[in-house]
């Protein structure tokens, strides 16, 4: 009898692979301006514009304005996503690797609370999350380092340990902060 496969089969990946179109379909067409499935068609073969003030014309405007750069975006920050994930894993040789385990998931939220209570302007606290994180996991390598090595074992514990550490940080800091203004 034959082991089985280790990753997905390519069955599996024409799956997914076809069902993205289709989601990037369900994007376009799904919002408070109604979209009929058939304008797609028209829309993408479309030689001349639409006549000023018709539906069509309304719908054009909708998906070339709102939902194609919101689907895009989205599609790119999925993607980015799982290329850090499959990163992650694959750095610490880990499947069960993720920003949960190893504790990026609340060094981040702790470095995002620590920029909202001193310093609310977005961008500080999109850079303190990413700092947070990046403490987080250099706190789990630290941790799970004995005798210059670390074993899958050390790594998914300590990455628990780190995480618990900065989740602890983040009511500690709403404690502190002021009701009125933070």
């Amino acid at each position: 009898m034959a082991p089985p496969e280790a990753g997905p089969r390519p069955l599996t990946w024409l799956l997914m692979l076809a069902m993205l179109p289709a989601a990037v379909a369900v994007a376009l067409g799904l919002g408070r301006v109604s979209v009929d499935p058939g304008f797609f068609w028209r829309w993408l073969v479309a030689s001349t514009p639409f006549p000023p003030g018709s539906a069509d014309a309304l719908a054009r405007t909708v998906i070339e304005t709102v939902r194609l750069p919101r689907a895009c975006l989205a599609l790119a920050a999925g993607a980015g996503l799982a290329m850090a994930g499959a990163a992650l894993q694959g750095v610490l040789r880990n499947p069960l690797a993720g920003p949960q385990t190893t504790g990026v998931l609340a060094g981040a939220g702790a470095g995002g609370t620590l920029a909202l209570l001193l310093f609310p302007q977005p961008w500080l606290v999109v850079a303190a999350a990413f700092a947070g994180g990046v403490l987080a996991i250099h706190t789990m390598l630290w941790l799970a380092r004995t005798d210059g090595q670390s074993s899958v074992l050390s790594v998914i514990l300590a990455g628990s340990v780190a995480g618990s550490y900065f989740a602890a940080l983040i009511p500690l800091m709403q404690f502190v902060a002021d009701p009125e203004r933070q």
